[in-house]
């Protein structure tokens, strides 16, 4: 199914580039991303992802845009204290943090942008990367002054999912050189699996079930330093 991700989400473009009427260059936009993600078991119930890239033939209803994405959350510590607490304190406590870097390539379709300075968006996007996972068990101090780390576990692996955007854009300067678009988007993102698979030798240690696939909110720039101002 994934190695035909790619094609599905360019052929779209091709289509758009049909409706060219300026140069490739005037067309051409750069863009920063900023997204967070509502999750509970995350630290302060979120994630958040940043994204760097490119969009082309972006006069046209569908313009194809490839990007670098990076993702990072931190995962609501696990207490363990089955056996007894200190000064209400668990005796052990689970840390564990993740980061993902991936190319993402997609295809953003505009409705109602002709001769408008605001238009609706949707954006589907491939994502193909790596994700890495630390985790650190933490006991105590006999003093519960603090934790001290007993045991430390990184696992990578590569990772491909799938992100939806439906959001509204518009033109912020009369020049139309600069954009912003606001989006609320859906990440297929797990890392469930990999959570499961990091061991410790510390007995009875396991990690709770993590669905990462949830709904979260962006904010978009674009730039466009080769675009006539607008007469």
């Amino acid at each position: 199914m994934y190695k035909y991700s790619i094609v599905l989400c360019l052929i779209p473009a091709f289509l758009g580039a049909q409706e060219i009427k300026t140069n490739f260059w005037d067309q051409t936009a750069l863009f920063a991303e900023a997204s967070i993600y509502r999750h509970t078991r995350f630290e302060d119930n979120i994630f958040t992802e940043g994204e760097i890239g490119v969009g082309f033939f972006t006069s046209t209803w569908v313009s194809p845009e490839i990007s670098l994405a990076y993702t990072l959350g931190s995962i609501h510590q696990e207490a363990y204290a089955n056996e007894f607490q200190l000064e209400n304190f668990p005796v052990a406590i689970l840390e564990t943090q993740f980061d993902t870097f991936t190319i993402a390539i997609g295809t953003k379709f505009s409705f109602f942008k002709r001769d408008e300075r605001i238009w609706w968006t949707f954006l589907p996007k491939f994502h193909y990367g790596s994700n890495r996972l630390q985790s650190g068990y933490n006991e105590l101090d006999d003093s519960a002054a603090f934790y001290r780390l007993i045991e430390f576990q990184e696992n990578s692996k590569n990772i491909r999912y799938f992100s939806f955007g439906l959001g509204i854009e518009g033109y912020i300067t009369e020049s139309e050189k600069f954009s912003l678009g606001f989006a609320i988007k859906y990440t297929t993102l797990s890392i469930n699996d990999q959570l499961q698979n990091i061991e410790f030798s510390t007995p009875n240690i396991s990690v709770a079930n993590t669905n990462t696939q949830t709904l979260g909110v962006a904010l978009k720039f674009y730039f466009f330093p080769f675009k006539k101002e607008a007469l």
